[in-house]
This record gives structure tokens, sequence and C-alpha cells, in this order.
């Protein structure tokens, strides 16, 4: 048990690594682009980015977290044939998903007409919207091979370094004050996600056993409907405040606010880092019955979240004017925004893996219900909040909303499974089980 838990210690360490650059670089995207466009076209960016998160959720129908946990399942079984078929049922879903929702944004953009290169920020959005959907999937297959590196790195790290890359030359070339930086950003970071993605795809169908395909869909299709609202449900987290503030405040000031929602979030990388190895190991230790050895894992997920969460709360808190001042002296408003934001952060990393531990435990459709009901309470605060305290209220609602959902989800893990993913579950690793 002991090697085990050291083995699943250094996979979780490695992913830590690597999310941690992951962050490092995201937080230089946000800061140098913050630096290079305007105020405006920022609040675009933010806008954009915005929509490609949430829009790339709707287009993945719950796959990237469904392929973990029934791939998990079938290899458990030595069932090959029908992880063959679920992996062919989701890239073709997600594909087509992604493909139509580019278009229709194309239109939406160049039909609105309120920016000045419409075309190539069509083009952009029809790039990126269906490879930022891919990417997900072709990880989540990765992550279940046990590659990952290949899994993190195309996106997180490559595609985010070549953005920095492409922004120095652009300016370079003194293309930054002719309103066309940012359509070129969305364009080269477009075709450059979109060949990283085929380069996933091709290592992934290598890792493919041979045996034809064989489909599951009736199961499946439930399984991943529930996880696919919960998705929604936990996207518009950070996302729909976002546009909320974007279209009942300014534009401008949803530049600063993603600033701050961003920063807040670099907590989170470190959940969604140890969820990526997580995931997995939920789904084959409880397939397997291995109940003691999936409590040590949550605990020590914990332990880890808390130690490492902890200095991050404390910065957003006490030094937050400092950190957003590295975007501009302008940003350094939304530092209340941003103490508040931490601190409903710190809520997601106390309660650990509590939704994936759901959702790979069979019980997605209860995390679904939770999510979607805290969502919907979180819009109408947000929709209350955001006109009258401005960002301030924005934040509160999102972080109220997030506090909320995450406690009801650990009392549901609590309820309907052995295990508690929580900090409280860190008391499992001092018991012999």
């Amino acid at each position: 048990m002991r090697d085990g838990l050291a083995r699943f210690g250094a996979r979780a360490l490695l992913v830590m690594a690597l999310r941690a650059a992951a962050a490092v670089l995201a937080y230089a995207v946000v800061v140098l682009f913050s630096r290079w466009l305007t105020v405006e076209d920022y609040g675009h960016y933010a806008t954009i980015m915005s929509g490609v998160t949430l829009g790339a959720v709707l287009c993945r129908f719950g796959t990237d977290v469904a392929i973990l946990r029934f791939l998990g399942e079938y290899r458990a079984a030595g069932r090959p044939d029908l992880a063959n078929g679920a992996i062919e049922m989701a890239q073709r879903a997600v594909l087509g998903a992604g493909l139509m929702l580019g278009l229709v944004a194309v239109v939406v953009i160049v039909l609105r007409g309120d920016v000045a290169q419409p075309i190539a920020y069509g083009v952009g959005a029809m790039l990126i919207l269906p490879a930022f959907a891919m990417s997900d999937l072709q990880g989540a297959i990765l992550r279940a091979r046990g590659r990952i590196f290949a899994a993190i790195a195309p996106r997180d790290l490559i595609w985010r370094a070549v953005a920095i890359v492409v922004g120095v030359v652009f300016i370079g070339l003194g293309y930054g004050s002719r309103n066309w930086l940012l359509p070129a950003l969305l364009l080269t970071s477009g075709a450059v996600l979109g060949g990283l993605v085929v380069g996933q795809y091709r290592l992934q169908s290598r890792l493919r056993p041979p045996e034809a395909p064989t489909r599951d869909f009736a199961r499946w299709r439930r399984s991943a409907g529930a996880i696919w609202l919960s998705q929604i449900a936990r996207v518009s987290f950070r996302t729909v405040d976002v546009l909320m503030v974007s279209f009942m405040l300014s534009i401008e000031a949803a530049g600063l606010y993603f600033i701050a929602s961003r920063t807040a979030e670099l907590m989170g990388f470190l959940l969604a880092a140890l969820n990526l190895v997580v995931g997995p190991a939920i789904a084959k230790s409880h397939a397997a019955g291995e109940i003691g050895v999936l409590r040590r894992r949550l605990a020590l997920v914990s332990l880890i979240l808390v130690a490492t969460g902890l200095p991050v709360l404390g910065i957003c808190l006490f030094a937050g004017e400092w950190i957003l001042a590295l975007a501009g002296s302008q940003v350094i408003t939304a530092a209340p925004a941003l103490a508040i934001l931490a601190l409903g952060q710190f809520a997601n990393l106390a309660a650990g893996s509590a939704g994936i531990t759901l959702n790979m435990t069979g019980h997605e459709g209860l995390n679904a219900r939770i999510l979607i009901g805290t969502a919907f309470g979180t819009l109408i605060l947000l929709a209350v909040l955001t006109p009258t305290w401005g960002m301030i209220g924005a934040a509160t609602a999102s972080s109220i909303g997030m506090t909320i959902s995450n406690g009801l989800i650990w009392r549901a893990v609590r309820r309907h499974t052995p295990y508690d993913p929580s900090l409280l579950g860190i008391r499992y690793l001092w018991r012999r089980t």
C-alpha cells in the first residue's frame, strides 16, 4: 500500500510541477497582454476567452470526464473494445460540435461588427473553439493511458509560450498600435493549438489497442450527460461573472475583473492539476474495491492542497495590490474583488476532489443537480449585485456560489461514498485502512 501511495505521490508531484509551470505561463499571458493591449482590447480579450472557455465545455458534452471514468472501468473489466468505442464516440461528437459552434461565433462576430477586424476575429474563433474543446478530450484520453506530459504540455505549456512569443514578435514589427495585435494573437494561437491537438490525436491513436470498437451508447450517454450539465454549471463560476461585468458594466471593467479572477484562480490550478491524477485513480481503485487505498490518496491530495493554497490565499488577501500592479497600475482598483474571489477559491480547495469523486463513483447525476442549482442561484446574485456594487458585487456573488456548491458537494460525498476528499480527510493518512 505504501509503495502504491508513493508512486501516486510521485505522479501527483510531476503533474503539480507541470501545472505550476502552466500557471506561471498563464499568468504571464494575463499580465503581458494587459500591458500590450489597450484597455478596450483587453476587455475584448477577456470576454472572448471567457466565451471560448464556456463554449468549449458546451462542445465537450462531459466526454473528457466520462472518458476517465469509463476507460478505467473498461480496463479493470478487460474490455478494450468498449474503450475504443467510447473514444470514437467522444471524438466525433466533440469535433462536430466545436466546428458548428465556431461557425456560429464567426457569423455573430461578423454581423455585430463592433470590432475593427471582424473577419480576423471570426476566423480566430473558428480555429480556437474546436481546438480548445478537443485538447481537453485528447488530454483526458492520454491521462487515462498514463501519458501525463503529452496530456498537459501541448495546451498548458507550449501553446501559452507560443502566444507570448507571437506577441513579442508582432509588437516588434509595429503592429501593437494598429488594432491588429489582438486579431493576430487569436489567429496564430488558434492555428498553433490546432496543430498541437492533431499531434495529441496521433499519439493516442497509436496507444489504442487493436480491438474493433464496441459502443455502449445508452450507458455512456446517461453518465456523460450528467457530467456535462455539472461542467456547464461549474465553468459558469469562472466565466459568467466576467461576461456579466462586460455586459452590465463595461468592456474595460471586464478586463480588470478578468485579471483579478485569473489571479485568484492560481489556487485553482493546484486542484485542477491534482485532479488530472486523482480522476483515473478514483475510477480504477473504486471499481476494484480499494477503499482504503483511495482514502489515503485523497487525503494526500488534501494535504498538498492546503499546504500550497494557504500561502497563495495570504498573498491575495494582503498583497493583492502589489500582485495586480504587475499587470498595470490601473488594475489595482480590482484588489478588493481579488480578495473576495480568493476566499471563494480557497473554499474550493478545502473541499478537495469532491466533485470528481462523485463523478467517478457513479453519482454524477447528484453532482450535476447540486451544481446546476447553485449556478442558477449565483446567476441571480450576479444580476442583482453586479449593477449595484460593480466588480465587488460580481466577486461576492461568485464566491458565495462557489462556497455553497463546494459545501453541498462535500456533504454529498460523505453521505453517498466511503470517502472524505476534504481537509478533514487528512486523518486517513495516519490510519491503517
